[in-house]
């Protein structure tokens, strides 16, 4: 059987991971940081000292050179007619600069005429051979010969020539000076050398580099420096890792290298590294002791409530308080206590949980029911529509039953509202869905409700150029009535309604918090100066039938409505009020790519007519009735079928197919989207217009998207269906 931990090496074992672990990583990241930003501050100084000693021996070197030239214009100007005179000066000169091991003049033939000091068994010598010389003939400029060792001195040495007229003034350097000048320096643990082009070393820290000729070409970063880039490098050294540091001279073109072997550079680092882990370690001795003894401080109490928990499971819930002890505990405690209550009335919690199951089918129930309500009721008026059209085509205008025929079409645009607000609310439904100017729909929803307000002050903002929203513009009109309309009612004595439009980009975490994905969307903001709303009472203003007004005073249907309306169009409508406050409303609508299209004009007081033969599909007997006395007041030829399975025997067996079938969508026998297919099979090009006291979405969207011509909601007028008629004929 596998082993387990005890509570007691559970809470040791937490408490090294808890506090020592991250204690540990901690000083690791900070050593390694540490010793990181050390490295960098090593380097970057060998490398400011590097580029100190090279401008140093440039310096050095700029001496003999200006030396020569003034030399050289001694001799331009005649002064060696005296060549004792000449020789003195000469002499002094090396003696003040003893970096002159000698100097030669020499003739246009290459032969030494005068040398400082003075050795006569060099005048005569032919030089013409030598490669500076050589050089000499072919620039004509100051040359700088390649090193080589004194056979007098032993040091390395070398050559700078600058041209006469009649010959060359050479001047012989003795660059066992630049190690006397390293030697000089204060350069701690770090080794100075500097290296000629042939990669040999001329000046070091340890001399015998330079008088064994030791060549460090092959040194990473000394190749690079010859062939002219600068840098640091870290590179390893007779198995040694070192910093190198190198910078060139200028005038000759020298690497100076700066080296610092790693492990000297890290010895205060490497003492501190060690007190730092011995600290940590006599940390995590101490910290284990003191876990230790807490911890079985801790267990105490712990084995009093195990007694606790026997007792409830035996059924005993009296059982008196722990003495105190941790806060912790006395909490734990304190649960047992609450638990062993719990229990005791778990049967009265099935019973509550029971009643909130209940509450949440009845909810969901009644939005079905809605919805089912807000269909038939749309037939219902459909039928009491449709025969208020065909009266009103035979009526006066100017007639009193004129009136009361209009009166009567007006109940049935309120009752056909309600069913709006219902299927908002229920399911969510969009009707007709076009590309719309928002800033033109809402400033005439706002003149229009203004004019019926006049205690209520409008003040108007709307973005210029405001992108276009793809909706259903009387859905939105009911959205903006509804606002408008609570607007009003929080503000009984008057006030300021604002409406404004502007465009927006929702980044990711806004986008994120509105439940919205991240994109351009139209905002619109509706915020009057009433009341406010309770801050208890906001979180419940979208549920559907909660209403703080007075019985008969209103449905609660209208802000659900809104948010279903808004949530269906794919955007999110949100509220910001204080008692007292106002209140604002925020509107977020995704944006459309289509362009808006030219409105056709709508037929007032008449319809429009056509030859065509039209098939009526419809379960319900007031619909196929009325539906076909107004097709044919319209001049149609008119076919009638009571459901899906009759409609496609006509379109099958019939001599000619209909030009335009009209299928409702929700019937017994088959249902319009079966019918809708079973109808192209039999005939592919047939054109179908939907009819549905439900909304848009849902099937009906899904039957447009296979090939079907149109869709239009009941109930509707005769002028309403003339001109759907004709946008699928025509």
């Amino acid at each position: 059987m596998k082993a387990s931990f005890s509570f007691k090496n559970t809470l040791i074992f937490n408490f090294i991971l808890v506090a020592i672990l991250p204690l540990v990583l901690l000083g690791f990241i900070t050593l390694t940081i540490f010793t990181g930003y050390l490295e960098k501050e090593i380097t970057r100084k060998d490398f400011l000292l590097a580029k100190s000693v090279s401008g140093e021996i440039g310096a050095f070197i700029d001496q003999p050179k200006d030396m020569l030239r003034q030399i050289a214009a001694m001799i331009e100007g005649g002064d060696m007619s005296n060549k004792d005179l000449f020789r003195a000066s000469l002499e002094s000169i090396i003696s003040n600069y003893p970096v002159f091991e000698m100097i030669e003049v020499i003739d246009e033939k290459g032969l030494i005429t005068e040398v400082v000091p003075f050795r006569k068994d060099y005048i005569g010598i032919n030089v013409s051979g030598k490669p500076f010389f050589k050089q000499m003939q072919k620039v004509r400029d100051l040359h700088w010969s390649s090193t080589f060792i004194s056979p007098y001195t032993g040091e390395p040495t070398l050559t700078i020539a600058l041209p006469l007229r009649k010959g060359v003034l050479a001047g012989i350097l003795n660059l066992g000076i630049l190690s006397d000048f390293i030697d000089r320096l204060e350069r701690g643990p770090m080794q100075i050398g500097v290296i000629d082009r042939n990669g040999t070393f001329i000046a070091h820290s340890v001399r015998s580099n330079v008088y064994q000729r030791v060549n460090a070409r092959t040194l990473e970063g000394v190749g690079q420096a010859l062939s002219g880039i600068e840098g640091n490098y870290r590179t390893n050294v007779k198995g040694k890792a070192v910093f190198l540091s190198v910078a060139l001279v200028p005038q000759t073109g020298w690497p100076v290298v700066v080296i610092q072997t790693v492990e000297k550079a890290f010895a205060p680092v490497n003492s501190v590294r060690n007190y730092f882990w011995i600290g940590i370690g006599l940390a995590i001795i101490l910290a284990l002791i003191l876990a230790l003894f807490r911890v079985k401080k801790l267990l105490r109490p712990l084995s009093n409530l195990i007694s606790d928990a026997k007792k409830i499971e035996k059924g005993n819930y009296d059982f008196p308080p722990q003495p105190k002890s941790f806060p912790e505990i006395d909490a734990l405690s304190k649960d047992f206590r609450m638990m062993a209550e719990a229990v005791a009335g778990r049967e009265e919690a099935l019973k509550k949980l029971q009643e909130q199951m209940l509450q949440s089918k009845k909810m969901e129930a009644i939005g079905t029911l809605a919805g089912g309500i807000a269909h038939d009721f749309n037939n219902l008026l459909m039928g009491i529509q449709g025969n208020v059209s065909l009266m009103l085509l035979d009526q006066d205008p100017g007639s009193d039953d004129y009136d009361r025929l209009r009166s009567v079409e007006q109940q049935v645009h309120r009752g056909a509202d309600l069913t709006k607000q219902l299927l908002g609310f229920a399911r969510g439904g969009k009707y007709q869905v076009k590309p719309t100017d928002l800033n033109l729909l809402i400033r005439n929803q706002c003149h229009m409700f203004g004019r019926t307000r006049k205690e209520i002050t409008i003040q108007e903002s709307f973005q210029k150029n405001l992108w276009v929203v793809a909706v259903d513009q009387g859905q939105i009109e009911q959205v903006l009535l509804n606002l408008y309309l609570n607007a009003w009612q929080a503000m009984p004595n008057g006030g300021n309604l604002s409406v404004k439009t502007e465009n927006v980009i929702l980044a990711a975490d806004d986008a994120e918090i509105l439940g919205l994905l991240p994109g351009k969307y139209v905002k619109i903001s509706v915020t009057d100066t009433g009341v406010g709303i309770d801050e208890h009472i906001l979180e419940r203003i979208f549920d559907p039938f909660f209403s703080t007004r007075e019985v008969g005073k209103g449905t609660g249907l209208g802000l659900a409505s809104a948010y279903g309306i808004i949530e269906n169009h794919g955007g999110v409508i949100d509220v910001y009020s204080k008692k007292g406050k106002g209140c604002t409303f925020n509107i977020f609508l995704p944006i459309t790519d289509s362009k808006i299209e030219d409105q056709e004009p709508t037929v007032e007081g008449g319809f429009k007519s056509g030859d065509e033969t039209i098939l009526l599909v419809d379960d319900e007997e007031i619909i196929i009735d009325v539906g076909e006395k107004m097709l044919n007041r319209m001049g149609y030829k008119v076919l009638v079928a009571s459901g899906g399975k009759e409609a496609i025997e006509i379109v099958r067996k019939g001599p000619h197919l209909p030009d335009l079938v009209i299928l409702d969508m929700v019937m017994p026998d088959m249902g319009g989207g079966e019918a809708f297919d079973k109808l192209k099979e039999i005939a592919p090009d047939l054109n179908v217009l939907l009819s549905s006291g439900y909304s848009i979405d849902g099937q009906a969207t899904e039957i447009l998207a296979r090939g079907c011509k149109g869709f239009i909601q009941k109930p509707f007028k005769i002028n309403e269906i003339s001109i759907k008629i004709r946008e699928v004929l025509d």
